[in-house]
């Protein structure tokens, strides 16, 4: 098939498209954390939902992690909360905060901005007495503080990440609210469609199965094993010119999962998605018994900026990029331009030079004016000018009312 820039259209997805399927908000994710109700800490370390009847049979060790983790939660809230103007500080605010200091801590990242902020948080009572408790001697020792304060960091984040994975890990209400989307994946006129989306839910997935519309994701099953219960992240199934629909997910996803064998070499992890299976009991083709890790979704704001360079994300975010220098049609939903990964792509992409007549349909039930206030300040700058060389239009709808006909017309296919 002869390719022309028509020929193919990208879709940039975030968490707004989710909400009519009923998947929480940001707002709702962090009330949650905040409370700390109806979670608890498992035997394995992780963190999740429970039922008041089964809150009984978990220990006191699972209430202490709990209690300690909301202390040092509304520790840095209100640091965030004398810098932030304007909005109330969230979930992503308070894991890109803790995985900073996490990160200055363990020498993952140095950073010398950040150890104030450190000093200061060491002087925190409410900190400084878990950790002193925790060591369990009345000496001070600075060493043995940095590493509590480490490992209660650690926690910190996994619990963030625990409980928006948990949050997220569940069926949609609804699917018919992306029909525009299927219907672009059907219309004859488009040769590729490929979805990029921020969100770690399964709403878009669970959409195109019920549609029965072929898609990739990047994963596939090992070639000679078709009993397999894992799908292994391929990135040559986005190769694959037979397949007209590709997913992208940008951020991680709340099926993906790193294995390995315990104690074993670390060449062999992958990245897996379980194929109708418990994962914990998944053992290989060779009989080994698998070790999967914690999900792999990105959290936090600006953080995400740095995982954009590593392993899977390296690929995804590099494909952001190639399938926009293959494109000329643009369709934004659900996304409020504050990832300045993204908004560095898709100004790439419109001042490159081959580009040809760029066009993008922003889809949002807020107004142009609240979209453009909460947008970075590269893209609100670029805003009126867009506007006004016609190359952004806005579509003031909610997804579920949207028809594909109306943002065909917009793009001017």
């Amino acid at each position: 098939m002869e390719f022309t820039y028509k020929s193919r259209i990208v879709f940039l997805l975030g968490a707004g498209v989710s909400i009519p399927a009923q998947m929480p908000s940001t707002g709702s994710i962090t009330e949650t954390v905040l409370s700390g109700e109806g979670i608890c800490r498992d035997s394995d370390g992780e963190y999740r939902f429970i039922d008041k009847d089964q809150a009984a049979a978990y220990s006191r060790n699972s209430e202490y992690h709990i209690r300690h983790n909301l202390n040092y939660l509304y520790v840095l809230f209100g640091e965030i909360k004398d810098y932030i103007k304007g909005r109330f500080p969230n979930y992503e605010d308070l894991f890109y905060m803790a995985s900073q200091i996490r990160d200055n801590l363990s020498g993952n990242y140095d950073n010398p901005a950040v150890r104030p902020l450190i000093d200061k948080i060491f002087n925190k009572p409410e900190i400084k007495n878990r950790i002193m408790e925790t060591i369990g001697r009345g000496v001070w020792n600075p060493r043995d503080f940095e590493g509590e304060l480490l490992n209660y960091t650690e926690e910190v984040t996994n619990y963030i990440h625990d409980i928006a994975l948990n949050s997220l890990n569940k069926e949609p209400c609804r699917l018919d609210h992306l029909n525009s989307i299927m219907a672009a994946c059907r219309n004859d006129r488009i040769s590729y469609v490929d979805i990029f989306t921020l969100n770690h839910d399964l709403v878009l997935e669970s959409c195109l199965h019920n549609e029965d519309v072929g898609f990739t994701d990047g994963f596939s099953k090992p070639k000679g094993e078709p009993g397999s219960q894992l799908r292994y992240w391929n990135p040559n199934e986005y190769s694959m010119e037979s397949i007209k629909v590709r997913v992208f997910k940008l951020h991680g996803s709340v099926n993906w999962r790193r294995i390995g064998i315990p104690n074993g070499d670390w060449r062999y992890d992958r990245i897996v998605i379980p194929w109708k299976a418990d994962i914990a009991r998944i053992k290989d083709s060779e009989g080994r018994e698998l070790l999967p890790s914690r999900h792999l979704i990105l959290l936090g704001t600006f953080n995400k900026m740095l995982e954009y360079t590593s392993g899977v994300y390296t690929h995804m975010y590099c494909q952001l990029h190639t399938s926009l220098n293959k494109s000329d049609s643009v369709v934004i939903s659900g996304y409020s331009f504050g990832d300045k990964g993204i908004n560095a792509r898709i100004i790439d992409w419109l001042c490159d030079p081959r580009t040809k007549g760029p066009q993008i349909v922003v889809i949002d039930v807020k107004s142009e004016k609240e979209i453009k206030q909460a947008a970075r300040r590269a893209i609100a700058m670029k805003w009126d000018g867009l506007k006004e060389k016609r190359i952004l239009h806005f579509l003031r709808k909610p997804i579920e009312e949207t028809h594909w006909q109306e943002i065909d017309e917009r793009l001017g296919r």
